[in-house]
């Protein structure tokens, strides 16, 4: 039995076939947890007037297809950094078990740069980080990504100093030491796995100081009036639009659900995705999660190492 409270459509679990893609009733149950947490971050988000907009494929599929992307996998969300701030103040009392919010200061060692909400009884691991062994939730999740402000003049340097702060802070973590060892997989596992097994504490040290510094600089235009917003941590200029364009938002339908998205949406697809009312099928299947929605992300990633 799912571990959800989301009333689901009478076969909605089944095997079905949408705009010619086969969706198996495995997706379909991940979909089933994903629909479940964002039902419950827009419950939090009306109780707190907390404004927020469908995003990525998420917002492609509403106006689309009125409900997740068929190739698709997972939900995003997002609102502006003022929006983002006041709802890390009230989620980690909102949220109870089996729903997790997690961001930095929830739970140390993410690094993302925005934030998620958990489902704790299930798996979503991602494949590019499965062997770091990270003492943090991985349930199936959905990412909820604060929107800031980018500079009018030098908006390139500025991508380019958050891209090089957030890639120093991966450089401690397995995915990026590739880079510091010239590709010598083997010279860059044995660094990592002694200083977090010897000097676990260093280790943290080392991404904080890094992550901290990109946290201080991707706000740092906040304060003024610019014409766009970007999507962080996506530092490129698909990812970033004219404010203007969130002026306004309509609601659409999304499965059984319904979902914001700003009024200007055209403009916004367009940018990020080019001519967007073209079914390009089988692009959005992340490929990179592990998804188990009948055991907790403990249990299977024990169960993983014991083999």
């Amino acid at each position: 039995m799912l571990p959800i409270q989301l009333t689901l459509p009478d076969s909605f679990l089944d095997e079905e076939v949408r705009d010619g893609f086969l969706v198996s009733s495995q997706m379909k149950h991940v979909w089933a947890v994903e629909l479940d947490l964002l039902n419950e971050f827009i419950k939090i988000c009306k109780k707190h007037n907390i404004q927020f907009y469908a995003a990525g494929g998420t917002m492609l599929g509403a106006v689309r297809h009125k409900g997740i992307i068929p190739w698709d996998d997972d939900i995003d969300v997002m609102m502006l950094r003022s929006e983002f701030e006041k709802f890390c103040k009230i989620a980690p009392q909102e949220f109870q078990h089996p729903y997790f919010f997690q961001t930095e200061e929830t739970d140390h060692g993410c690094y993302r740069g925005h934030a998620q909400l958990r489902n704790s009884l299930t798996t979503g691991v991602l494949a590019s980080g499965f062997d770091e062994k990270k003492n943090i939730n991985q349930g199936i999740f959905i990412d909820i990504f604060p929107l800031d402000n980018v500079p009018d003049i030098g908006k390139a340097s500025f991508y380019k100093k958050l891209k090089r702060l957030r890639g120093k802070c991966y450089a401690f973590q397995r995915r990026g030491l590739k880079k510091a060892f010239n590709g010598n997989r083997q010279m860059y596992k044995q660094w990592y796995d002694n200083l977090w097994k010897l000097c676990p504490s260093l280790a943290l040290e080392i991404c904080d100081r890094y992550y901290k510094r990109y946290e201080k600089t991707v706000i740092m235009y906040n304060s003024q009036q610019t014409k766009e917003v970007m999507m962080t941590p996506f530092h490129e200029d698909r990812w970033t639009w004219n404010r203007s364009d969130l002026n306004s938002s309509i609601e659409i339908p999304f499965e059984m659900l319904s979902i914001p998205v700003p009024k200007e949406y055209a403009n916004m697809l367009t940018k990020t995705y080019g001519n967007w009312e073209k079914f390009v099928v089988g692009t959005s299947v992340h490929g990179g999660v592990i998804f188990d929605v009948e055991h907790p992300y403990q249990e299977y990633l024990a169960n993983q190492e014991n083999k």
